[in-house]
């Protein structure tokens, strides 16, 4: 494993936004074969925020709070790394919806940069993303309360050009009123423009799955 570089031959660092503060991710490498595999790490010294640094440091555990700052780290983070790199991907692939936030990154991408609307930038963006669940169950998708939505989005969605209760909406059964939370499986399933799973059982089982967890108010 070794660190990226940039042109200068220094780290490679980003930034993301965590509640309007910079938290600040170093980017390494792993070569398996032929594919390169880049990890994002939070436990560096520009983040003087302790609670920053503990992000990267367990890939399961904690609370809700740690589990919504990991997957913005994974979906936003990630989109981010791979323009730094120069990378533009013809297909994303969300492996299971931890990384589904990467959506709203692209879209805003396009809201902002070409100076579209949301609905048709979310057009794009399901053009060329493909979402796969491997666990089909109420654990394996997590739901986040819709105050720790907000905590952390109430001023990401004005910059998609639109208001609280459509961008909440994007993470729920349609029929459901906003209290059951934010579902992550609900909302890569609606983006993506490819949908599978490993075997014929979840072709046939994860939205209604998925849906039932939403009526139950049931989260990880």
């Amino acid at each position: 494993m070794q660190t990226v570089k940039n042109a200068y031959g220094d780290d490679l660092i980003i930034d993301a936004r965590i509640q309007r503060k910079r938290l600040f991710l170093k980017a390494w490498q792993v070569n398996v074969g032929r594919v390169k595999l880049y990890l994002l790490d939070s436990d560096i010294e520009e983040n003087l925020d302790q609670d920053f640094r503990e992000i990267t440091k367990y890939l399961y555990g904690g609370d809700q709070e740690t589990r919504i700052r990991q997957e913005i780290v994974l979906g936003m983070g990630g989109t981010n790394l791979l323009n730094l790199l120069g990378l533009n991907p013809t297909v994303y692939h969300m492996n299971e919806g931890h990384s589904a936030f990467m959506l709203l990154e692209l879209a805003r991408e396009l809201v902002e940069g070409k100076k579209i609307s949301f609905r048709n930038a979310l057009s794009i963006v399901s053009s060329k993303t493909v979402f796969t669940t491997h666990t089909p169950v109420p654990a394996g998708n997590d739901i986040f309360p819709i105050d720790l939505m907000e905590k952390y989005f109430r001023n990401f969605w004005p910059r998609l050009g639109i208001e609280r209760e459509e961008f909440l909406r994007l993470g729920m059964n349609p029929k459901e009123e906003l209290e059951p939370g934010f579902n992550m499986g609900i909302f890569a399933l609606k983006i993506a423009g490819k949908k599978n799973g490993v075997s014929k059982l979840h072709r046939t089982s994860i939205k209604r799955t998925i849906w039932r967890c939403m009526a139950r108010n049931c989260s990880k």
